[in-house]
């Protein structure tokens, strides 16, 4: 392997009899004479080792070597010391310097010196492809796997694993926390695109206004501000899925646009006259009855039937009580071992407040319950004192468990449920929404809905 050598020296002669001694061996050598000369060529070329003297004129070695490793620290750094400078010298070995040699310098023992830089600069790097490597599978692992041993668990999982391999179109029904990107996201692993791009696109978080742009795409001079071309996203994840998520706040006239790409796999985009071909699975989510809502008006039927290929129900944490110990001793483990502490287990009386809570932030609200629980305990174990108060004393603190009334109905337990959130974040709409998995625009207009603006 050809090693990129450049030599930093005031001294121009000795400069260049390394440089032409490197270049007789088969390396890539530069010589430059002076720190901002050096710092130029390295913003413009790749260098793998920098040989640098310790003293130079305006810019010393020592403050040269801070910049090389500042522009890039992977680039290893010999230091060559002259009578005096010894101590100096090693003191850039705490600086980052991979060497220092004394000169007139040994054309072997530089050779070599160089040699093994390189060496300890590709193992780097091969230690981070394969770090890099590692992660993106734990990352997979982490964004796919959905915790459960409960019936409806695995029942969904069963279906999960049948409709994964082909392509048909997939509703992913549930309340807000309950999953419904992780099982999309395991949809995509188990296909045959996994190898392609998956994103999940929210379409109560983009602005009606700029929706069809982000979804098609737009030819430069399509409209103000259009000064080039921009891939949209059914372009740009060609081969690969795309989730539709919170599906029930699409705009209706991208409903018919969303209906075309469905049909036909063709699109135009904004400005073009050119038809588009793309190869997406589509898979969509909400938390709404989409049912209801083409009842309503609000949904085109024709859409419906043409998502509701396959429905997966995901159930609330609430249907699936017998999930809770295993999901709070996941996230247990999790977050001990992301804050490093050695938080065993829980208490008997703390996972029989976890049991009989409702949940109605689902999985994320028992994620976000735990980890909080983990930050502020001190022992071995998670108690009572380290759990929230709405689960120490729902009668004060979570007046929706005791007013379920007669009545019943879900909209009563969400209004209380954002009412609560919005008093615990102060009325921050942004970690409100956050807390609630949805988006600002969807929280206003339930705030709207509920009564809950603030006068």
């Amino acid at each position: 392997m050809i090693v990129n050598i450049l030599i930093v020296d005031d001294e121009k002669t000795f400069a260049e009899i390394l440089s032409e001694n490197f270049l007789r061996s088969g390396e890539n050598a530069s010589a430059v004479y002076n720190a901002e000369d050096a710092l130029k060529y390295l913003m413009k070329n790749d260098v793998d080792v920098v040989i640098l003297d310790i003293n130079m004129k305006e810019m010393d070695g020592v403050t040269t070597l801070a910049e090389v490793k500042r522009i890039n620290p992977d680039i290893e750094v010999i230091m060559l010391t002259g009578y005096g400078t010894v101590k100096t010298a090693r003191d850039t070995l705490k600086l980052g310097a991979f060497d220092f040699l004394a000169k007139p310098c040994d054309l072997d023992e530089l050779s070599n010196t160089v040699r093994h830089a390189y060496e300890r600069k590709s193992l780097k790097k091969e230690n981070r492809s394969l770090h890099a490597v590692v992660e993106k599978i734990e990352h997979i692992e982490r964004k796919t796997r959905f915790i459960g041993d409960s019936r409806q668990i695995i029942e969904m999982l069963s279906l999960v694993d049948n409709i994964a391999p082909t392509d048909c179109s997939v509703l992913i029904q549930g309340e807000s926390g309950t999953g419904k990107e992780l099982i999309a996201r395991l949809i995509h692993e188990k296909s045959r695109r996994s190898n392609n791009g998956f994103i999940a696109i929210n379409c109560g978080a983009i602005p009606e206004n700029l929706m069809e742009s982000e979804f098609f795409g737009y030819e430069r001079g399509a409209f103000t501000g259009a000064v080039a071309r921009k891939i949209g996203i059914f372009e740009a994840f060609d081969g690969g899925t795309v989730l539709l998520d919170e599906i029930g706040d699409l705009p209706l006239h991208m409903q018919v646009k969303l209906l075309r790409v469905l049909e036909s796999h063709e699109f135009q985009r904004l400005g073009s006259t050119k038809t588009q071909r793309t190869d997406v699975r589509i898979i969509s989510a909400s938390n709404k009855d989409l049912e209801k809502e083409t009842d309503k008006g609000n949904f085109r039927k024709d859409l419906f039937y043409r998502l509701n290929v396959i429905t997966i129900s995901i159930p609330a944490l609430e249907e699936r009580k017998s999930d809770i110990e295993l999901l709070a001793n996941y996230f247990l483990n999790k977050f001990s071992s992301r804050f490093k502490k050695k938080i065993k287990s829980f208490s008997p009386r703390a996972m029989e407040l976890l049991k009989n809570y409702p949940w109605p932030g689902n999985v994320r609200e028992l994620e976000n319950v735990i980890e909080r629980s983990v930050i502020l305990c001190t022992g071995e174990t998670i108690d009572e004192k380290n759990l929230p108060g709405n689960l120490t004393h729902p009668a004060k603190k979570s007046p929706v468990l005791t007013n379920i009334d007669a009545a019943g109905r879900m909209e009563d337990v969400e209004r209380e449920h954002i009412r609560l959130l919005l008093t615990e974040f102060h009325h921050h709409r942004a970690k409100t929404a956050r807390a609630l998995g949805i988006s600002e625009r969807t929280l206003y207009r339930k705030l709207k809905q509920y009564g809950l603006l603030e006068k």
